[in-house]
């Protein structure tokens, strides 16, 4: 729970970080400056734009494959949990069945 709690703020966190890269890139693109260049040399700044794009979608990839790979670790926990408290109950049935035993 705590993991998939620490992952989610640090997923979030990244997604806000491009998010904020990619309206910084906006805003500059739309600046008056930014305009004048924009006409001297208006496949530069689309280019930025596509390459940011490409880099969310990376790291949108990323992170999908981080919480898979911490989905899966959690299930594996789970499992282990799951046989560890098996065995517990085992091991008390025994005491139990011995003690009855000797008495």
């Amino acid at each position: 729970m705590f993991l998939e709690k620490a992952a989610r703020k640090k997923e979030a966190t990244k997604i806000r970080s491009a998010a904020i890269d990619l309206v910084a890139v906006g805003v500059q693109a739309f600046h008056p400056n930014s305009l004048k260049e924009r006409e001297e040399r208006p496949a530069q700044k689309s280019d930025v734009l596509v390459s940011e794009s490409k880099t969310i979608a990376v790291k949108r990839h990323d992170l999908d494959k981080m919480k898979t790979e911490l989905e899966e670790r959690e299930a594996r926990i789970v499992q282990r949990d799951t046989a560890l408290e098996t065995r517990l109950r085992a091991i008390e049935i025994l005491e139990e069945w011995q003690m009855a035993e000797r008495h």
